[in-house]
């Protein structure tokens, strides 16, 4: 089941097989290039605490998970923006830039939280590349296994979102949606993370702009 709020929230409870979820975990597990999370400010496990891996792409045996997760996340992608259009009558991202240079994602991050210890303090996810002339627009997270209390995704304080095996979750990478990773108390929290970016100079930014300027976030 997909369900998409007038708070630009999205979630799809089915994205990844709860066969595949496991097997992406073992293969993670494996990995000897796994490494301490880090932000903008480098590694501080008092804001992000997670151990993290980069799926390659081409690389053998992730080249199928990452062509899996990028055929996925660009479906529901589209369903997000169609219903973003819908909601507000305004046709300010179509699909057909998708996977352009437009509109693009370029890495699938695995973060693992450990049981009573992973954690990432409330943040926002904007941020400009300006090498390559683009900004993160939106935030993606596909969750890779059920965890029954704690390792919730809150966002604004008060919605949580929790951790079950296959569910993908999409919402705009701005300062509007501050969130965070709580710490898992009854196992380990495995997700895949990252963010779909615009380019700078695509003709879509000052319609894009208006929604923003529109758009009225909770009181909380």
């Amino acid at each position: 089941m997909s369900t998409f709020d007038k708070n630009l929230i999205y979630t799809y409870d089915h994205a990844i097989s709860p066969s595949l979820c496991k097997t992406i975990i073992d293969m993670y597990e494996k990995e000897d290039d796994k490494y301490n999370g880090v932000t903008g400010r480098g590694y501080d496990p008092t804001i992000k605490e997670t151990v993290d891996f980069n799926i390659p792409n081409g690389v053998s045996p992730w080249e199928r998970i990452y062509t899996f997760l990028n055929k996925e996340l660009t479906k529901n992608i589209k369903l997000y923006f169609n219903q973003l259009n819908t909601i507000n009558n305004l046709d300010i991202l179509s699909s057909k830039y998708i996977g352009g240079k437009f509109l693009q994602y370029d890495s699938f991050m695995i973060q693992k939280y450990f049981k009573n210890k992973g954690k990432f303090e409330y943040h926002n996810d904007f941020s400009c590349d300006f090498e390559k002339s683009r900004y993160r627009l939106v935030t993606f997270i596909f969750y890779l296994n059920d965890v029954d209390e704690g390792g919730e995704t809150e966002i604004w304080g008060h919605m949580r979102i929790k951790p079950t095996a296959g569910k993908l979750l999409l919402f705009p990478a701005l300062w509007t949606f501050p969130h965070c990773g709580k710490i898992p108390t009854s196992s380990d929290k495995y997700i895949i993370t990252g963010w779909l970016y615009i380019n700078q100079n695509h003709n879509v930014i000052t319609r894009l702009n208006k929604l923003i300027d529109n758009y009225k976030p909770r009181v909380i």
